[in-house]
């Protein structure tokens, strides 16, 4: 009897458990992006860590990320201090944990005189149909992040972070690690990486879109929108 006894003991010990375990997982389920599992699912699933991140789950979320968003970087205080990118940077170099990223205070939006940059989740947005390429935002922007580049179908590196990667990859999830992969697969030698960040040269860029491929960060693109 005593067999039994304990059996069921630990049968209904087991139960118990299983029901905490059901509930909880009710209560603390947290939403993920759909795209997420969508990109999973194409991956090898190897988890070998060559892409520079843990493993294939962690790659997928960065690549749905988008470049430097408040949703992927945080803040290293609380700034309430005048509406102005160029008074946050002289504080601690502002507020984002990114030293060298956009502070979303809208300086280059008031310099435009065209209308042509907006402030979208934290990041300045430019509308290339209004944008003359005049470069008011380009002198009005204290980060440097803002710069006149050729038009057309060639990419961007979205990222003006000058750290090294680990470091880059503490403050932001989608900036560049330097880790060169598209450098030495561009077939023109028309990007190089200076001071551990991606640089295009456009005057040798033919648009091939080689380094969009490669780069692990997915933090080279084609911007489309405002």
């Amino acid at each position: 009897m005593s067999i039994v006894t304990a059996v069921a003991a630990v049968t209904v010990i087991g139960l118990l458990g299983a029901a905490i375990l059901v509930v909880a997982a009710h209560f603390m389920h947290v939403e993920e992006d759909p795209r997420i599992g969508q990109v999973l699912g194409v991956l090898p699933g190897a988890n070998c860590g060559a892409c520079g991140y843990a493993g294939c789950a962690d790659y997928a979320k960065a690549i749905v990320a988008c470049q430097g968003s408040y949703e992927h970087m945080e803040d290293k205080y609380s700034y309430e201090g005048i509406e102005s990118c160029t008074a946050c940077a002289a504080l601690y170099a502002g507020r984002a944990a990114c030293e060298f990223g956009c502070l979303g205070y809208g300086d280059c939006v008031k310099a435009c005189p065209f209308g042509a940059i907006t402030v979208s989740n934290g990041l300045a947005r430019v509308n290339p149909a209004l944008c003359t390429g005049c470069g008011a935002c380009e002198q009005a922007c204290p980060k440097k992040v803002i710069w006149i580049r050729p038009e057309g179908e060639r990419p961007v590196v979205m990222c003006a972070n000058h750290d090294r990667g680990a470091q880059t990859r503490k403050a932001c999830t989608a900036g560049c690690i330097g880790c060169m992969k598209c450098e030495k697969s561009c077939p023109e030698g028309a990007i190089h990486v200076t001071n551990n960040v991606a640089r295009v040269d456009y005057d040798k860029c033919n648009g091939c879109h080689t380094c969009m491929n490669v780069c692990p960060v997915h933090a080279i693109t084609i911007p489309k929108d405002v």
